[in-house]
């Protein structure tokens, strides 16, 4: 199973995924590149509501401890791969078109031969669909989950 970085993002979807793998309901798997895009991520977003991007000396060293606690914390229930050379699809280039940033989520979920991915992020949900108010996606034998399906 790999874990978008949505997921990991927000406080109580990322105990509950901490939680389920540590328990063993499936393997985790992540890359460089998802820790990077979460370090990206919670420091971008973190700042967006006061209006500036960069951080005081005392406020980088609290997000660099945080940051590293939740980084730990994932690595204990996760294993990290490195993303061997994988093409895309062509139907993985033209979902890409709308969100190309999730293409590497899904091309690491293919490659690491993984079930799922969680995202909360479902409105780009390859092939979305929703029935009895589940929504899911599909692509290329990968099926899209959200963390309220899972955790």
């Amino acid at each position: 199973m790999v874990v978008d970085t949505s997921v990991w993002f927000r406080g109580d979807t990322c105990e509950n995924a901490i939680l389920a793998l540590g328990a063993g309901i499936a393997e985790g798997y992540w890359s460089a590149q998802i820790v990077g895009e979460l370090t990206r991520t919670r420091l971008w977003v973190g700042k967006m509501d006061s209006g500036r991007r960069l951080v005081s000396p005392r406020g980088y060293l609290d997000y660099r401890k945080r940051q590293y606690d939740l980084i730990a914390a994932i690595d204990e229930v996760s294993t990290i791969v490195r993303l061997p050379a994988i093409s895309p699809t062509a139907s993985e280039v033209e979902w890409a078109e709308n969100d190309p940033d999730d293409l590497h989520v899904q091309l690491f979920a293919r490659a690491v031969t993984a079930d799922y991915v969680v995202s909360s992020n479902t409105s780009d949900f390859p092939n979305r669909s929703e029935d009895s108010g589940l929504i899911r996606g599909q692509l290329e034998g990968i099926i899209w989950i959200t963390p309220a399906q899972i955790f």
